[in-house]
């Protein structure tokens, strides 16, 4: 058997597939066509107090027997998260790839017909890492970093413009005092995005945020918060330059529901 920590599975899933539009043209050039499907798969997984490991690997065979072809794809999702400091400072990392839609203007495939000629592969890697610190009784810091990389096949996208590889980056620092419970309440976040093309200009947006409070009971908190982020209508400039304010009341009720009540203004 496996080693403590250790989870296999593995498999083969097989089907048929009977579509009166294979090709997914408008009439009436609609085809039928038989699609014979075979996919194993396999699934490991490790963890214990500071480790979460995971990969898996999928692959997809389709045959279509009216028009005497095939079609192929890899699947495969990998990744990895640490615990440096115990419930503290956190590092993850992970790769995948999947099957994305080669044209934005096509019809796009329903999730049980293999898109014959519609999709291509999309590979992502990502790391980043997140630190988790009560400060005090009753004050929460939180902040987490990500970096991702997407990139698609050139063989598949060669003649598609609007899909581009692309480097996505986002940050987020939160420090509260929502543990207390009790009295007062006060929030400060910040949140920064950006995302990089291969031709496209970039985009980046940041939002900062200040919010006063109240602890009704042990379940609910009134609050007003406000602040300001990057414009929606100007994406090259990312300054903080619109203003933005929110009231309202959230409710928690342990693991079982935590739901948010609010109205505000933004500008758009």
């Amino acid at each position: 058997g496996l080693a403590q920590g250790f989870d296999f599975e593995g498999g083969i899933q097989v089907g048929v597939l009977k579509t009166d539009n294979v090709l997914l043209a408008p009439p009436p050039d609609e085809m039928d066509d038989t699609i014979f499907q075979v996919s194993p798969f396999l699934n490991l997984a490790y963890n214990n107090q500071r480790i979460d490991a995971s990969l898996g690997y999928r692959f997809d065979w389709y045959d279509y027997s009216d028009l005497d072809t095939s079609s192929e794809f890899h699947n495969y999702d990998a990744s990895l998260a640490v615990a440096l400091v115990q419930d503290t400072l956190f590092v993850d990392g992970g790769a995948s790839r999947s099957q994305s839609v080669t044209d934005p203007d096509v019809v796009i495939p329903p999730e049980a017909l293999p898109g014959f000629g519609t999709v291509g592969d999309r590979d992502t890697y990502y790391y980043g890492s997140r630190f988790d610190k009560t400060l005090g009784r009753s004050v929460t810091l939180n902040a987490s970093y990500r970096h991702e990389d997407v990139s698609y096949d050139e063989a598949d996208f060669s003649d598609v413009q609007n899909i581009q590889d692309n480097v996505n980056e986002s940050a987020r620092f939160e420090i509260d005092n929502y543990t207390r419970e009790e009295g007062l309440t006060w929030a400060a976040r910040y949140e920064w995005e950006e995302t990089e093309y291969e031709l496209s200009l970039p985009w980046e947006y940041q939002k900062a945020t200040a919010e006063l409070g109240f602890w009704v009971n042990g379940k609910t908190r009134v609050f007003a918060s406000g602040g300001q982020e990057s414009a929606w209508d100007d994406p090259v400039d990312s300054s903080l330059q619109d203003d933005f304010w929110e009231a309202g009341f959230a409710y928690r009720n342990g693991d079982k529901l935590d739901a948010e009540f609010a109205v505000g203004e933004r500008a758009y």
